[in-house]
Parts: C-alpha cells; sequence; structure tokens
C-alpha cells in the first residue's frame, strides 16, 4: 500500500511514467539488498503486486542527414560551437559518457582504452572498451586538448558545468540546424548505435563499441571474442556514411 501510494502522489505531481520508474526501481533495489544482507525480511515482498510504469522507448536518434547538418552548421556563439562538438565528439566515441570523455587522459594517444563509469561496478568479467580514434574524433579532441591530456571546453571546466551547457543549449544548436524533433545529449549515443544497426552490423559488435552489456549467455559467446580490430572497422563503417 506504501508504494501504491507513493507511486500515486508522484502522478499527482506530474512526474512522467518514465521518472516514476526510475524513482521506484531505486526504491525496490534498495528493499532488495536490504533484504539480501538480512537487514529486513519480508513474507511478501512489496512490491510483488506493484505493476512498474511502461518504459517509454523514446525516439532520440537522428538520421544521417540531420547529424549532417548539426556538424556542418555555423553558429556565432561559442557556447554553442561547443556544445555541438561535444554532442559531434561523443558520437565518434561510439556515444561515450560524458563522464567518462571527460576523466580520460587523450596525451600520444591515437586509440581509447576505457571501463564506463557506469558499469565498471556492476558488470562481471571483461567490460573494457578498445578503439582506435578515428580522425573525424581526433579533430575535435585536438581542437580542446590541453597540456595535461585532457579535454578542456574553454571556460567550462567542470563535469557540472559541462552537463549544464549541453543540457542548456542543445536545444537550440537542434533547432538553428534545422532539425524539427526532440534532441538530447543522449542523442549521440542512440544515433551511433541506430546507424550501426542500419548498416546490418552485428549487434554484439555494436554492443561492444557502445560498452552496453553483451549478453553472455548466448551460445556464440562460447566461441568469439570482440577484439580492437572488429570495433575499428564498425567506427569506420558508421562514420563513412557521414563523408
Amino acid at each position: 500500500l506504501h508504494v501504491q501510494e507513493f507511486a500515486e502522489n508522484l502522478y499527482k505531481e506530474g512526474l512522467t511514467d518514465t521518472t516514476i520508474r526510475i524513482y521506484l526501481t531505486l526504491i525496490k533495489v534498495i528493499l532488495n539488498y536490504a533484504s539480501k544482507m538480512n537487514y529486513v525480511t519480508y513474507h511478501i515482498h512489496p512490491f510483488v503486486l506493484f505493476k512498474m510504469p511502461e518504459c517509454n522507448i523514446r525516439d532520440l536518434d537522428l538520421s544521417v542527414d540531420e547529424l549532417k547538418s548539426i556538424r556542418d552548421t555555423m553558429f556565432l556563439k561559442s557556447s554553442l560551437s561547443i556544445t555541438r562538438d561535444i554532442f559531434m565528439l561523443t558520437y565518434y566515441l561510439g556515444g561515450i559518457n560524458l563522464r567518462d570523455l571527460l576523466a580520460y587522459n587523450f596525451k600520444d594517444k591515437n586509440y581509447m582504452r576505457y571501463v564506463r563509469h557506469k558499469t565498471r561496478n556492476s558488470k562481471k568479467g571483461e567490460n573494457e572498451i578498445v578503439f582506435t580514434l578515428q580522425s573525424e574524433a581526433k579533430a575535435i579532441i585536438n581542437k580542446y586538448l590541453a597540456r595535461d591530456g585532457y579535454l578542456k571546453f574553454g571556460k567550462y571546466s567542470s563535469y557540472r558545468q559541462i552537463y549544464s551547457l549541453i543540457f542548456r543549449h542543445i536545444d537550440k544548436v537542434t533547432r538553428l540546424s534545422e532539425i524539427n524533433k526532440k534532441v538530447t545529449y543522449y542523442s549521440a549515443r542512440k544515433t551511433f548505435a541506430q546507424h550501426g544497426y542500419n548498416l546490418g552490423i552485428q549487434i554484439e559488435k555494436i554492443e561492444y563499441c557502445i560498452g552496453h552489456s553483451m549478453k553472455n549467455n548466448r551460445p556464440i559467446f562460447n566461441y568469439i571474442k570482440i577484439m580492437q580490430e572488429h570495433a575499428d572497422k564498425v567506427f569506420r563503417e558508421i562514420l563513412d556514411q557521414l563523408l
């Protein structure tokens, strides 16, 4: 009853199904952990009869032409140019998370080798992503590369400032690029994956490039391993669409 009442109050506050689902999922995770550690005992789990709100599938990906429009639009304000450059660099690096992008040291490197911050403590086994930096990515990296090897975007230095910059300006970047659809920072990641899928690239290879959890229970994983050589071919094939 408490869970149901809480959900009803969230609806009354005008929150979306997706937001409410996130809140309730986090609560469920906490309760499951408490039960697993024997902090609490339930004869009937609080969520046993509760139906989670449906997770809406967001149509956030861009077509090749729309992405090229964002890439090629000239912006008068530096804040808009920086927002566009970060968005495009994210796409060129396989939809990399902003936190991982800012934490990576590019000094004297022509490749990326990292473990996603989002999954490093939750995924088991091999979860490192390795791929060669393509020329499109290197052009933007060199533009903002500081002496210490990290990316510096003018007066926007901290993760919070850069995230806020993107959140505030991505809509204007989209409008000035003459794109009439909802675009978020996540669209760069979604678009990279969709473009790869549209080309008929194996889902396992796309999953590796974007650092998505590959399902190890698939029989094929008993025989093959996705490596940098495969990833480099995927990146080149996807980015060649923009030439």
